[in-house]
């Protein structure tokens, strides 16, 4: 099979049969549209998961086009990648007005790569027990990501309308993936249609599609917030949410999660907020009005705004839990300003310093920078403490030289 970075290739039949062993039920890991989903083990111990379409003359040959173009253009993190495809063109004896005939039967798969924790669909209990918050935070992320992928950065756009918990893999690592684009549309300037065919799953679908077929982007920023909301309260607290108004769902679920977060004070209330603002997220892509309804770069930018705060918060605490009172500032007011000190090629190749703060190395500099004996070690870089490293992340660079530490800021 194909590695990561290659296109998907076309992929005989024989092989498919071999690594399924023909298709055989031990191997069949589920179904999705149109197709059974089965684990392929290649000889090279590689493990694909590989998708065979219903023999359905009249529709597999459009539906299988329409799955395998979609998926081919697909290069995203929080997308399921194709890795090969087999569409095969088989010569079978069948009787016709009474007569042995040799019919064509057409054999069509496509080989995706497979993500070892399933579907998020086993994940989702009564409780939502099966994972931690930021597990859980984690996936909504992804999914997000990956839906913003779908719809804003591929030209025409993809609308996957069927997202839902089963057709959401994970990982390994439970990085969300998204799957199964068997009824994807691909939609132009015309960004809303009109369709009587049958899209969807029950419960995940629009009210918008129920009852006039309209589809837009909107259709899958509504399951989106039925996947979100199922997460965040369960499938039991799923159906509790018609029961009460927003704000009484949204503290509810906001109180059960508050009570599972095992954090500090410092990150409790930072943590709380973003589980607070992530089931309102849920809550607005179900609206009934599709036009009030966010667009997945809301939800992303939401999102991302979360998490600045939530990181603000661990830096805080950082500072304050672990450094023994010693803040950033600290070392700013006690430090020896040095002007355009330049870093050595290890710290920085290319770069000079604009400011720098040097302390001495005596025992106080060593409770302030950390418990390694700075006047003991050459010249170089200095690992520092991990409050500070997480406080100037990404703008500093501590080194050694002549008996001093210095921080020095770009």
């Amino acid at each position: 099979m194909d590695d990561a970075g290659s296109e998907s290739t076309a992929v005989p039949l024989d092989l498919l049969l071999q690594i399924t062993d023909g298709f055989s039920e031990e191997r069949k890991l589920g179904s999705g549209s149109f197709g059974e989903v089965y684990l392929g083990v290649h000889p090279d111990g590689q493990k694909i998961a590989v998708k065979k379409i219903y023999d359905m003359p009249g529709v597999d040959e459009e539906q299988f086009q329409n799955e395998f173009k979609n998926l081919a253009r697909l290069q995203h993190r929080n997308i399921v990648r194709l890795v090969g495809y087999c569409h095969h063109i088989q010569e079978v004896p069948a009787m016709y007005e009474g007569k042995l005939v040799l019919a064509e039967k057409i054999h069509r798969a496509l080989c995706l790569e497979y993500m070892s924790n399933g579907s998020l669909e086993k994940y989702i209990s009564d409780e939502c027990d099966k994972y931690d918050w930021h597990t859980g935070y984690g996936i909504i992320k992804g999914i997000c990501q990956g839906l913003k992928y779908l719809h804003t950065k591929l030209k025409p756009p993809i609308y996957h309308l069927d997202l839902k918990p089963a057709n959401i893999l994970l990982d390994e690592n439970m990085v969300p993936r998204i799957a199964d684009f068997g009824i994807s549309r691909l939609f132009g300037d015309e960004r809303t249609r009109a369709t009587k065919s049958t899209l969807g799953t029950q419960g995940y679908l629009p009210p918008e599609y129920i009852r006039n077929y309209l589809i837009s982007s909107k259709f899958d920023i509504f399951s989106l917030g039925v996947v979100i909301i199922k997460i965040m309260a369960g499938r039991a607290g799923y159906y509790r949410s018609a029961e009460m108004s927003s704000h009484e769902f949204t503290n509810f679920v906001q109180e059960n999660w508050t009570n599972r977060l095992h954090e500090t004070s410092s990150l409790m209330k930072a943590y709380s907020k973003q589980v607070k603002i992530c089931i309102e997220i849920g809550l607005s892509c179900v609206q009934e009005d599709r036009h009030k309804r966010p667009t997945v770069k809301n939800i992303v930018d939401r999102l991302n705004e979360t998490e600045t705060e939530c990181t603000y918060a661990y830096k805080k605490f950082d500072v304050q839990e672990n450094s023994g009172g010693l803040t950033p500032d600290y070392f700013m007011n006690n430090g020896r300003p040095v002007s355009e000190v330049p870093l050595n090629n290890d710290a920085s190749p290319s770069k000079q310093a604009r400011t720098a703060w040097q302390y001495p190395t005596d025992m106080t500099a060593q409770q302030e920078l950390g418990e390694r004996q700075a006047a003991s070690l050459p010249d170089g870089i200095y690992e520092p403490p991990r409050y500070l490293a997480l406080y100037f992340s990404g703008r500093t660079c501590f080194s050694f030289s002549f008996g001093t530490v210095s921080l020095i800021l770009f």
